[in-house]
């Protein structure tokens, strides 16, 4: 009778990523995630590096890394405001509220911060936090570059 053989179960790292997934938008890692008594990786998980524009940016040292987070956190009071760029033209009120018709209705924190945030920015560093935080847009020029840079910076100083 011949030698048992020790099989190892180390995953392919294409096993769940397809070739076009690990070259699209910045592709993704590979992270162990679970291992067996021996320290050997049974499993793995494909995390994508970049997940939005504002991460692209980072990624590619146009932006800081204070400036990314002032630009999540803008991201984050813009969604939680309620302002999600395809149904608010076609459900303004029923997205929004109907706040003019109650003056007793307020506003959420997150509308009152955005109005905060949006009151430091002047309206070129507004068209393109607005575009490239809340739309993931790119910022699609050397100027609306700058106008992002300054804004992210004025952001992350007024809320620091």
């Amino acid at each position: 009778m011949g030698k048992k053989r020790k099989t190892k179960l180390v995953p392919r790292t294409t096993e769940f990523a397809t070739p076009e997934r690990m070259r699209q938008e910045g592709g993704v890692t590979v992270e162990p995630v679970d291992r067996n008594l021996r320290g050997d990786v049974v499993q793995v998980r494909h995390k994508a590096k970049l997940t939005c524009k504002l991460d692209w940016y980072r990624d590619a040292g146009s932006i800081t890394q204070q400036m990314w987070e002032a630009g999540c956190k803008f991201a984050r009071l813009y969604f939680m405001a309620g302002k999600m760029p395809r149904t608010t033209p076609m459900y303004g009120d029923f997205v929004q509220g109907r706040r003019g018709h109650d003056p007793l209705a307020g506003k959420t924190d997150a509308q009152t911060g955005l109005e905060e945030a949006l009151a430091v920015l002047d309206s070129a560093e507004q068209d393109v936090v607005w575009d490239v935080c809340g739309n993931d847009q790119y910022a699609a020029g050397h100027r609306r570059l700058r106008a992002l840079q300054t804004g992210l910076r004025a952001l992350s100083v007024h809320w620091n």
